[in-house]
């Protein structure tokens, strides 16, 4: 299979139909989730502007976080924390946590104090709904993680419709009220940066989302749901060919439930790197990652795991594949 058949870990971007509404995709996000929703121009802008509205500030606040974690993520944070301090996970005394659903798997555990959650790719509670217990008043995501977009967009979930209309207003008035960035944007634009990181500090830097990045969009919850049910599909199937060790403890429960945009399979380095070599001509990423084990932020345990993609981007075709090469693993 070429280059040009391999899977990704994230959708292609897609410049087809008439842009979204932003209003329109913010009343139906808000409907999927059961929560008020705000969307920024990407996820990590949607990040960036939770810990404004909780008033934090650079060389000032700390964030408690996982140690290990997105340089997309850092990008929001080391603006309004320490940076040295934004990678602990003490949440004793920080000024506010950052709960992060490491590639869509669900983290156990609520820390005290200002809670904000980056869902990161798990858009679903089940395959019905989005709506779930949120930890705190803020959660960001990134849409491009749940359906083809044509650029960067994301958003926030807010707890009540005060809370939303405040960051709108915020999030409406992000250029003019960040000069210290903007002066730091416009030296990195100078000093010749890529346009692909020019995008992304634009993003950052403006919060306010682009209606064409979002492309089209579902108009009904049952279009939203019709995601939902290809991702069914494709975790039932990569979740029948892996046993327990490859998912230990409650995770094939979690995966099935919740539906995250990506599988783990655990184990050795050693095996992992078979299993890579088998799934090299599927998969653009056959990289192995530290993934938590514990699902915890407060009591880690990363340990090698490979991501197997399980969203709505995989043909039946492929899936089989793939399916076919975890049996002949498992079997091995």
């Amino acid at each position: 299979m070429t280059s040009a058949h391999k899977l990704c870990l994230a959708p292609p971007h897609c410049n087809d139909g008439k842009p979204a509404s932003v209003g329109n995709v913010e009343a139906l996000l808000a409907e999927w989730f059961e929560a008020p929703v705000v969307l920024t121009s990407s996820g990590r802008s949607a990040l960036l502007l939770a810990f404004q509205d909780l008033g934090l500030s650079r060389y000032k606040s700390r964030i408690a976080m996982s140690p290990k974690t997105a340089a997309c993520v850092f990008d929001a944070v080391i603006r309004v924390a320490f940076p040295v301090d934004a990678a602990s996970s003490d949440a004793a005394s920080a000024d506010a946590a950052l709960v992060i659903h490491q590639y869509g798997h669900l983290q156990k555990g609520k820390p005290a104090g200002p809670i904000v959650e980056d869902i990161c790719h798990n858009f679903f509670a089940s395959a019905a709904t989005g709506a779930r217990d949120w930890l705190g008043e803020y959660a960001a995501f990134s849409l491009p993680k749940f359906m083809t977009t044509a650029g960067m967009v994301g958003g926030l979930i807010l707890r009540s419709d005060a809370v939303a209309n405040r960051v709108r207003a915020l999030r409406d008035e992000f250029a003019s009220r960040d000069p210290e960035d903007l002066r730091h944007s416009r030296a990195e634009w100078r000093r010749g940066r890529t346009g692909q990181a020019q995008a992304q500090l634009a993003a950052l830097l403006n919060a306010k989302p682009d209606p064409h990045a979002i492309g089209t969009f579902p108009e009904t919850l049952q279009g939203v749901r019709s995601f939902a049910k290809i991702r069914v599909t494709n975790t039932e199937a990569l979740l029948a060919e892996l046993s327990q060790s490859a998912l230990p403890g409650d995770w094939l429960g979690m995966c099935a439930a919740s539906l995250p945009f990506a599988i783990p399979v655990f184990g050795t380095r050693q095996d992992l790197a078979l299993l890579a070599h088998r799934l090299d001509p599927l998969l653009d990423d056959t990289s192995i990652y530290a993934v938590d084990l514990n699902r915890s932020h407060k009591n880690p345990d990363f340990q090698p795991a490979l991501l197997l993609p399980a969203h709505n981007l995989i043909s039946a075709t492929q899936l089989r594949a793939i399916c076919r090469e975890l049996r002949l693993w498992t079997q091995r």
